[in-house]
């Protein structure tokens, strides 16, 4: 299970970092487009509840980066921690932009599957008999 979320959190992170270069830079590339082109790109798709798109990209990066510590901790069995760590940015950047949740999912998946890491279960003590004296 630990390696499962590794690899599928790096996988989310990876992806999740490509949202953020994306949105960061969808303002610069859609003013080309209809300068160019005439192309008409609806607003809406992009800002979402007055939020610009550089700000959710640069949310984006940060939740990579939280992304990447939580993935380390869920692999070195500390599943809970590193599940927040993954999950709070990723629904901090979802209500700045729903359109995120599209590069985001995996990462969210991810933060799911790390709440059932645990630690290593403690030995019970064992009881001495009176053989080994």
């Amino acid at each position: 299970m630990r390696f499962a979320v590794l690899l599928i959190g790096l996988l989310g992170i990876v992806l999740t970092a490509a949202g953020g270069t994306m949105f960061a830079y969808v303002q610069p590339v859609l003013d080309m487009l209809k300068a160019d082109l005439n192309l008409d790109v609806p607003e809406w798709l992009f800002s979402f509840a007055g939020v610009e798109s550089r700000n959710v990209g640069l949310f984006l990066w940060i939740a990579a980066g939280y992304g990447f510590l939580g993935v380390l901790m869920a692999f070195l069995r500390r599943g809970k921690q590193g599940g927040t760590l993954m999950l709070i940015p990723v629904l901090g950047a979802g209500l700045m932009n729903p359109m995120s949740f599209v590069f985001t999912g995996l990462l969210f998946l991810t933060a799911l599957a790390s709440f059932f890491i645990g630690p290593l279960p403690l030995n019970a003590p064992q009881e001495k008999t009176e053989d080994d004296d």
